[in-house]
């Protein structure tokens, strides 16, 4: 993974070195705005350091406060500043720090011209600078332009020594060169210095790519075989193998050289999804220099969302010619030929949720769909055709074609019903949502009045009609699903409607049904999993509830998009504590405690842990969840009284702290109340205390 290379770099004795004195001219406010950078209070040192530039006395001054703007602007995510900060600071002196700076906020803006441009006059300046050296190679590695990447990547190592990621990447840029020999050597280098099991097994799978490349079978096989069934690649080596084994002469492989790979900014993570970063690899193939920021300010939702209509819209409004809608293997073949590449949407083999990839390529040899994906950073992601197939059907083959104005369309293409339907599937949920219920069943009606009906529109509209309590609507309920079942019995995405669906009307042995249905068919699928263990806690079935939420906490936990870990330890605390499983459950408050964002959370899942503590006999933690308590609370609040005297009652020979435990299985609610008991030896007072 790419190094950030931004970080504070003015010290103490460059300031020295600049005025000799250091209380004669560093006054205390740009010391207080050092500071502030330091502990990455961006906005309280942009405010001080403006003044502080508006007030300059002399350059030094001026220099300092501007670099440390372009700092705290790159800190706050206002690229555009801090490059004009930088642009400034360089004015007076070319300071390498700044063309640093300035190279990472340029890759930020995916100005990539630039920040090569900042990276080349670093090393100007500097032309052992490894970091320079490393990240210019990187970046022109990921433009594509892979003859110039060669020559800095080879200096970083001389530099830096044997790194296998920039060997990786040295070794991808030679075999786009179609350089082979140094691309084997390249990949063997990792081989003879790294001992990780998994690099080790990709640098095999890449030599044994490279010798497929020159004909050579054979030896491609042999390298593929060298891969144990202990690492996770294994089975995409066997793959190879079984293919490369059967191959019938008549088999070709065909790849559209020059499609941009995911933006650096993605990976990042700083701005935007998967399906913005998509969309922009397709429209800059197509010579739209758009950027993914103004591409995911459009498509995306709060939770970096958003549909394949939205994306559809975009190309549009750009204008492009677009098509979405349902297409097989043999289509995207057939437009992969014609030089397109294809935007699919499918369910991550990996992650288990809703995905966007761009495919641009196919190899029938080795029977893989060829895939520029933002989880594959310069080097094509092969994904063996059935497993494509599979993950591609969870959401019914949806594809999204862009073509350029000039190119002539099939008359299905041009007619773009599947868009338009799932326009109006799109907007009937969202008038249903707000009331305008009447007018949501209009649009929804005509949606699936449309040629060819959508079987998700079908599943959505039959979920929406088994909430309303009336005898037409629910039989109308009835007949959508079955159509919709009888036109996708496997798309993961209608199952879960349907299940929903029998949820909804209380049907809950069927609604269990279909969504274990949708697991058998994709055991990783997310949004089925959350849903079959939402399904169990609203039937109040503990048990399975728990499973089903510790293998969506694991899921959730393998990434940082997943923004679920606070309602899924909620969930399993209450699992645990009608399972009366306290230890569990004292476990699981213990991560809600890290994982709280606001004070409130932070009480709530203290007292909880408090409780528990007392439960579980952990008295450390009990004294520990009181002294982070009481911090939290303002002086005035009556609940600080409360648990100061909890706080001194455990200190106290003869005093006993208990716990109230109530629960009501109806309402899925447990209620824990802590108390203290004074006893004496003729008289025992006792007083209750609320949480």
């Amino acid at each position: 993974m790419l190094k950030r290379f931004f970080f504070l770099f003015i010290t103490f004795i460059q300031l020295f070195v600049w005025s000799g004195a250091y209380s004669d001219i560093y006054d205390i406010k740009l010391d207080k705005g050092f500071d502030l950078v330091e502990q990455k209070k961006y906005p309280q040192a942009i405010k001080l350091l403006q003044e502080v530039l508006q007030n300059a006395q002399d350059n030094f001054q001026k220099f300092h406060a501007l670099m440390l703007l372009q700092i705290a602007f790159s800190g706050t995510g206002d690229y555009e500043r801090s490059i004009a900060c930088g642009k400034a600071v360089i004015e007076i002196d070319p300071d390498i720090q700044a063309y640093q700076n300035l190279a990472y906020a340029y890759r930020r803006l995916e100005q990539y011209e630039d920040a090569i441009s900042s990276y080349k006059s670093l090393l100007s300046l500097s032309p052992e600078d490894v970091g320079a050296s490393e990240q210019l190679g990187i970046t022109l590695a990921g433009q594509s332009r892979y003859d110039e990447a060669i020559e800095p990547l080879a200096k970083a190592l001389r530099l830096k020594g044997e790194d296998t990621f920039l060997l990786q990447t040295l070794g991808i840029c030679y075999m786009r060169l179609q350089r082979y020999e140094q691309a084997i050597d390249a990949f063997e280098r990792i081989i003879k210095t790294e001992k990780t099991p998994e690099l080790l097994a990709k640098a095999r799978l890449n030599i044994g790519d490279v010798y497929y490349l020159m004909g050579k079978h054979g030896k491609s096989i042999e390298q593929y075989a060298m891969i144990t069934e202990d690492q996770d690649i294994y089975h995409q080596a066997q793959h190879y193998i079984r293919s490369l084994n059967r191959v019938p002469d008549d088999q070709k492989r065909k790849i559209i050289y020059g499609v941009p790979f995911p933006p650096q900014s993605y990976l990042a993570k700083t701005l935007g999804a998967c399906s913005s970063a998509t969309l922009k690899m397709v429209l800059n193939f197509l010579n739209d220099p758009v950027s993914q920021k103004s591409i995911a300010e459009k498509v995306e939702d709060e939770d970096d969302a958003s549909d394949p209509y939205t994306l559809w819209n975009f190309a549009v409004e750009r204008g492009f010619q677009a098509y979405l809608g349902v297409a097989s293997i043999s289509d995207i073949k057939h437009w992969i030929n014609r030089g397109y590449p294809i935007i699919a949407s499918i369910l991550d083999p990996e992650f288990g949720w809703g995905h966007v990839t761009l495919v641009v390529g196919y190899d029938e040899f080795k029977d893989v769909i060829i895939l520029h994906d933002v989880n594959h950073w310069i080097e094509e992601w092969e994904i063996p055709t059935a497993n494509f197939q599979h993950a591609w059907n969870y959401y019914g083959q949806s594809s999204l074609f862009i073509f350029s104005v000039d190119v002539d369309l099939p008359h299905n293409f041009e007619a773009n019903i599947y868009a338009h339907s799932c326009l109006q599937a799109d907007r009937g949920g969202f008038l249903y949502n707000q009331g305008y219920k009447k007018a949501a069943f209009m649009e929804l009606e005509s949606a699936v009045s449309n040629q060819p009906p959508l079987p998700i529109t079908y599943a959505s509209l039959a979920k929406l009609y088994a909430n309303e309590n009336d005898p037409i609507k629910n039989a109308k309920a009835d007949q959508y699903l079955s159509i919709a079942l009888a036109m996708a019995p496997e798309d993961g995405a209608t199952l879960l409607q349907t299940g929903i669906f029998y949820r909804i009307r209380k049907e809950n042995t069927k609604a269990t049904s279909m969504f274990k249905k949708g697991l058998e068919l994709y055991p990783n699928a997310y949004e089925l999993r959350k849903e079959l263990a939402s399904h169990y806690l609203k039937i109040r079935d503990f048990a399975n509830t728990v499973i089903e939420l510790e293998k969506q906490k694991t899921q959730c936990n393998r990434t940082t998009y997943c923004r679920d870990q606070k309602e899924i330890n909620n969930d399993l605390y209450l699992s645990y504590m009608f399972l009366e499983d306290y230890g569990k459950a004292f476990e699981t408050v213990q991560e809600l405690v890290g994982l709280s964002s606001t004070s409130e959370e932070k009480l709530r899942s203290l007292g909880l842990l408090f409780c528990l503590g007392i439960l579980h006999k952990k008295l450390e933690v009990v004294k520990e969840s009181l002294h982070q308590i009481l911090p939290l609370l303002s002086k005035d609040d009556p609940k600080r009284q409360v648990w100061n005297e909890l706080l001194q009652a455990m200190d106290k020979p003869g005093t006993v702290v208990d716990v109230k435990m109530e629960k009501d299985r109806e309402k899925a609610r447990v209620s824990l109340e802590p108390f203290y008991i004074i006893k004496s030896d003729t008289v025992t007072d006792s007083t209750a205390h609320a949480n």
